[in-house]
């Protein structure tokens, strides 16, 4: 599904130059927005065999189509382009096999971010918890990735898209993708041997998520891309919580065989690096006893335009931009950027 900038502010494109002689860009990464100057995305977005200039990447927010020349300037005002001052990569990442385990980086810009109803930070969670917390729940991808089942949608570029995928049991994912590591002659073995070395079973910060039948699963530039959840609390509104970032799948669009991979932020070494580079003033509670489970978003589908290979659902249809931007609504945490708008997150103090 396609949706407005406003419904997903906190979404990240990472573009990079195109290799011909024209002055346009094609999709690099998709991230999120943390704070006023960091993102969070994958780390082989930066590393690989053959990595890409960072100097040569722009980090782009408040955009719905971040390739878009003509639309970039149409809304130049809601947009903002951003050049990168640092990464971080986490610690704990392969750079030799550059493996889906601890895939993470923080990336911080030159300057800082404007925030506004199209540009805004997502939330994290502020506790560390078990990975079968996610198990069963139903979460929200959010990302710039083509779709390459549909590749006319959108004029040719990409566009801010969203998928509903299901979070599956670990033992599920470790017998899917043993079906590949079992078997040396299966041509996808080498680079899932190097993105999964021991499956599911022993790599504690990983999920695998999609939606059993259907095709619905991550497209080329999603890595680093946001997987989410909302919640509405009486004193505070909806929260919006990122609960893990885009790896990749073995296939592209399709997660009906092998479901997308992502890195959890409430892993044990995961969450406490976030906090102590981006949030340091905050306190991260130590622990991982099971958390109170969200409540389970309930499966629908309807029949109007799809950009998967089946025709029966609607992961991904072009709705219409609201006559009116919905406006934030304030929070509890203090204020930031001289006031003027309160911090839609409420980490614990």
């Amino acid at each position: 599904m396609y949706f407005y900038i406003f419904q997903q502010p906190w979404s990240v494109a990472i573009v990079l130059p195109k290799n011909d002689d024209s002055n346009g860009t094609k999709l690099h990464c998709s991230g999120s927005i943390l704070d006023e100057r960091t993102i969070l995305t994958a780390a082989h977005c930066f590393l690989g065999e053959y990595p890409e200039d960072q100097s040569e990447m722009k980090i782009i927010v408040g955009a719905n189509q971040p390739t878009n020349e003509d639309s970039l300037e149409e809304r130049h005002r809601q947009v903002s382009i951003k050049k990168i001052k640092s990464v971080k990569i986490h610690p704990d990442y392969n750079r030799d096999l550059f493996s889906a385990k601890y895939d993470l980086a923080l990336v911080t810009i030159k300057g800082r971010f404007q925030f506004k109803n199209t540009i805004w930070p997502i939330c994290i969670p502020e506790e560390v918890r078990p990975r079968e917390y996610h198990a069963g729940n139903g979460y929200r991808l959010v990302a710039y990735g083509k779709d390459i089942n549909n590749p006319e949608l959108c004029n040719d570029f990409e566009c801010l898209k969203e998928d509903r995928l299901d979070v599956q049991k670990t033992g599920y994912c470790s017998s899917t993708y043993s079906r590949i590591l079992n078997f040396p002659d299966d041509p996808f073995y080498e680079i899932i041997k190097k993105t999964l070395p021991k499956n599911f079973d022993e790599e504690d910060s990983l999920i695998c998520a999609g939606i059993l039948g259907l095709d619905a699963g991550t497209c080329p530039g999603d890595s680093g891309g946001i997987l989410m959840r909302s919640e509405w609390f009486e004193t505070k509104g909806v929260i919006t919580t990122q609960e893990a970032v885009v790896h990749g799948s073995r296939s592209k669009c399709d997660g009906k065989r092998f479901p997308s991979i992502f890195v959890r932020l409430d892993d044990s070494k995961v969450l406490p690096w976030i906090f102590e580079n981006v949030f340091p003033d905050k306190n991260l509670p130590k622990t991982d006893k099971p958390s109170r489970r969200p409540p389970t978003t309930p499966i629908t589908t309807t029949t109007t335009t799809t950009t998967t290979t089946t025709t029966t659902t609607t992961r991904r249809t072009t709705t219409r931009p609201p006559n009116t931007p919905p406006t934030p609504a304030p929070f509890i945490n203090g204020p930031i950027l001289g006031g003027k708008y309160n911090m839609p997150c409420s980490f614990k103090s």
